[in-house]
């Protein structure tokens, strides 16, 4: 890593400009350009654009546009502004760029060209600066901007920054032009200050090897990486998962029993351990694992999964419940235990685990019911016979009451009225035909029709929904659906109406199976989203009351069961970032911030709360760079801009 000369700046920067200008060539067959850069020259050395020379100019540019009928759209001129900058023809592109912004449009591509002559010509680091910034808070993808920024940090000698956005680039391409650029910047042209700079320099090496399928070189960045910082606890977390995924099983627990060291109450991390240790065969190992787990985490699904698998060829499922168990003096499974243990193996889609505990329930429910008197022994092998054939003909009869239990379920939380009105009756009323008679007739319209297909039912059902029959409307939705079942939008309707009436996890099972037969339902997507979000509020909110009311392994248990459901929503993993910082988890509290910022980079109060997090552990140098892109996103919390503000002032004091 060598020092980064202005020269070698200015080199690739004007290559980048080269490569865009190919772009251009067409332009220049159909008119003159230096009659076209005339005109323009003219306008931008007059600076008052309410004088008569300049709107007379302005005509005269109008003119030519229309004489040679230029397409002059943002496009066009982009492209343009891009070849006069490569003509050095700043003052025309810096004019061409200011009316772009002052019409609000290529806002992000506008401030990045901006910056790029400002950066050339005026050498004005501080408004270059100024402008990328701007850019990138127009388009946070424009990762052109990020990069022209990260550099212009790295020539101001601010590395901290610097390195902040390079990571968030490689993380966010797949370009490997650009990660091949950033890969020799990084060896060859950063100096790291200290330990710090060259943790995350080789954490972004580790990053780019990994996009490039480098594997084998990714580790000995990370390596590198952890050796400059070793308590950079969330680097190690990476470093296991990725050892773990590519079935470096040793060196995964080397970096497993750094990570506990640090933070001994991370179960997930110690579950991962458990799990490569019973894959090596070291079943005491892994049972000890999980063990801990439960002593710290007694309610942890994962743990006593963990333990099950262990012992599921080895132990009956009595043994295994007292081992789960085991803190519990004289323990002995109860048929509740052994059906809530069904459920959950069940919910793992472990059929035959679940069968086999269910078994143990009626086993022990049987044994603990008083023995009946013996019934008198069959007079004939004739009266064996007919009972054989009754069940046989009962048969196809409990099957559908089955399914018309199942329907019932769905069906509970609507109070259907006390007089169910006959099926295909011409006379049918809803309880709500005086209210709404206009659409009775039209109910009475459709009934009528005897030979009823899909489109009839569904528009028997629509009708019912506008006189608020939420009932009739579903049940004519599903007779609907048995005649067509593929059909995507019945599933929706039947899904938009149980979450009309609060029944979330029912419409959620119905809306996916619509999206499941037809991925280009975008209505049944956005009513999907604005459904989890519900579920997620109630999810949140069960939470919070836990973990205000002090009951943090409780909320701590809540929050990890949403995000089986929902892996990608960053609210979840911000309260569960409260929840590890009222349990003094430092280290999880700032992973679970980190990824609540990278599915939301918006998302303000997570990048106050990482900022602290950081003070916390003393890593006053993650703690500025965190505060800094706080203001950057502009938060509404004046106070919090006040705090973060001071706080921002006495730390740049130290590390600038």
């Amino acid at each position: 890593m060598q020092s980064y000369g202005y020269k070698k700046f200015n080199k690739i920067f004007s290559l980048c400009l080269l490569v865009q200008l190919s772009a251009f060539c067409f332009a220049a067959a159909n008119y003159s350009t230096k009659e076209f850069d005339s005109i323009r020259q003219e306008l931008s050395i007059q600076k008052n654009k309410n004088s008569k020379d300049y709107i007379k100019t302005k005509e005269k540019l109008e003119k030519f546009l229309t004489k040679h009928e230029i397409n002059y759209s943002d496009s066009f001129r982009i492209q343009d502004i891009e070849r006069l900058i490569c003509e050095q023809k700043y003052d025309i592109a810096l004019w061409e760029l200011s009316e772009l912004i002052e019409n609000n449009t290529e806002l992000s591509k506008a401030y990045e060209l901006t910056a790029d002559i400002y950066t050339i010509n005026y050498k004005n680091q501080k408004r270059a600066l100024e402008y990328y910034k701007a850019s990138i808070q127009c388009d946070k993808e424009n990762l052109s901007a990020v990069y022209k920024l990260a550099k212009l940090y790295f020539r101001e000698n601010k590395n901290v920054l610097g390195i902040e956005y390079l990571k968030h680039i490689v993380k966010k391409t797949d370009n490997k032009g650009l990660l091949q650029e950033i890969e020799n910047l990084v060896q060859n042209g950063i100096t790291p200050a200290d330990n710090f700079e060259a943790n995350n320099l080789y954490e972004i090496l580790g990053l780019i090897y990994v996009k490039l399928n480098k594997v084998q070189d990714s580790y000995g960045a990370f390596d590198k990486a952890i050796n400059e910082n070793n308590n950079d606890i969330y680097l190690k977390y990476y470093f296991g998962d990725l050892l773990f995924e590519n079935k470096e099983d040793d060196n995964a627990l080397i970096v497993y029993d750094s990570i506990l060291k640090q933070n001994p109450y991370d179960s997930q991390i110690r579950a991962t351990k458990a799990k490569i240790l019973a894959k090596k065969g070291e079943i005491l190992s892994a049972d000890k694992e999980y063990m801990t787990i439960l002593d710290q985490y007694p309610n942890s699904n994962q743990a006593k999964y963990g333990i099950y698998k262990l012992y599921e060829n080895k132990l009956s499922i009595d043994k295994i419940l007292e081992k789960i168990n085991h803190n519990k003096p004289n323990y002995k499974p109860t048929v509740k235990e052994y059906m809530a243990f069904a459920k959950l193996l069940e919910e793992l889609n472990d059929y035959t685990g679940a069968d086999n505990c269910r078994y143990y329930a009626n086993k022990l429910q049987e044994a603990s019911k008083p023995k009946p008197k013996p019934a008198p022994a069959l007079k004939n092998k004739t009266t064996k016979k007919k009972i054989e054939e009754e069940r046989t003909k009962k048969q196809p009869i409990l099957k559908e009451k089955l399914e018309l239990e199942q329907e019932k379920k769905e069906e509970q939380i609507i109070k259907p009225p006390k007089e169910q009105p006959k099926e295909e009756v011409h006379s049918e009323v809803s309880k709500n035909a005086k209210k709404y008679p206009q659409y009775q007739v039209i109910l009475d319209k459709y009934l009528s029709i005897e030979n009823k297909d899909a489109s009839i039912y569904i528009a028997i059902a629509n009708t019912y929904k506008l006189m608020e029959d939420p009932y009739n409307a579903l049940k004519n939705y599903k007779k609907a659906l048995k005649l067509a079942p593929q059909n995507s939008d019945i599933y929706y309707n039947i899904g938009l109406t149980y979450m009309e009436l609060n029944s979330n996890e029912t419409a959620k099972s119905y809306l996916n199976k619509s999206i499941s037969l037809n991925n280009d339902n975008t209505k049944a997507k956005k009513l999907l989203a604005f459904v989890d979000q519900k579920l997620v509020t109630k999810l949140l909110n069960k939470a919070y009351s836990a973990y205000e009311n002090k009951r943090y392994v409780e909320a701590f248990d809540t929050l990890n069961e949403g995000l089986k459901t929902y892996p990608d929503n960053a609210q979840i993993y911000y309260y569960r970032a409260l929840v590890c910082d009222a349990m003094n988890r430092n280290a999880a509290q700032i992973i679970d911030l980190q990824k609540a910022i990278e599915l939301d980079p918006s998302f303000y109060m997570a990048y106050y709360q990482l900022g602290k997090a950081y003070e916390k552990i003393n890593d006053e140098r993650s703690a500025l760079v965190i505060y800094e892109k706080f203001l950057s996103i502009e938060p509404e919390e004046k106070e919090l801009i006040k705090e973060v503000q001071k706080k921002v002032l006495i730390l740049g004091k130290k590390y600038y």
